[in-house]
């Protein structure tokens, strides 16, 4: 289905759901895609769609400002990459491609994580079974009830602050399981900041990618 998008002609990819209210999905890549209910009609889909336009023309905007933001300078992914949000050319760790990069990003980011978790779970007084590094695209991080952590290999990219967080984000799961005030308060006891990080993940982390 095609509309007119800040001033061009744009196809929308339509994907319809067992759901009540449309919603509309914006790639990092810009791709745009619109989940409708089942039996919605072609008119109402596209009354419905050019209401919810101008706020999405807003987010198409910030999304090239955050991207600009976030490779700002030189950086160029053929031939840089980011590390702990600085940038690096491939050649001054003798990397040679995407896998070399993988391992080497991994390698970094447990270091980090080893200092992290040791120092964050004597500092808050909280245990934890184990950890891993894995590559998933939804979350950042996750903690199960026995204490197994994980944290995305992407994290490598941003700042150590906000891995930090994300450390004191998971670890405070294994006192609070739920996203209730007295887990963010505990959040907030050890990083009073933490909404700044959660607002770089927010606009940056759809540009960390490997």
């Amino acid at each position: 289905m095609k509309f007119i998008i800040k001033g061009q002609e744009r196809d929308l990819y339509i994907e319809y759901k067992k759901k009540k209210n449309l919603s509309i999905n914006l790639s990092p890549e810009g791709f745009i895609t619109i989940r409708a209910p089942l039996g919605i009609s072609d008119d109402q889909l596209r009354q419905a769609v050019e209401s919810l336009i101008p706020r999405l023309e807003k987010k198409l905007d910030k999304l090239e400002e955050n991207r600009k933001i976030y490779e700002a300078g030189s950086f160029n992914r053929d031939q840089n990459f980011k590390l702990f949000g600085k940038d690096y050319d491939l050649e001054d760790f003798d990397l040679k491609d995407k896998e070399d990069l993988r391992k080497f990003y991994r390698d970094k980011l447990s270091q980090v994580l080893d200092q992290l978790l040791k120092d964050y779970s004597k500092k808050m007084k909280l245990s934890y079974k184990s950890y891993r590094i894995n590559e998933v695209k939804t979350t950042w991080g996750t903690c199960s009830s026995d204490g197994r952590l994980s944290f995305n290999l992407r994290l490598a990219m941003a700042p150590v602050d906000v891995i930090e967080y994300v450390v004191i984000h998971e670890l405070s799961h294994r006192k609070h399981m739920n996203h209730d005030r007295s887990f963010w308060n505990h959040v907030g006891s050890y990083m009073k900041d933490y909404k700044d990080k959660e607002n770089y993940l927010k606009a940056f982390g759809a540009f960390m990618t490997l």
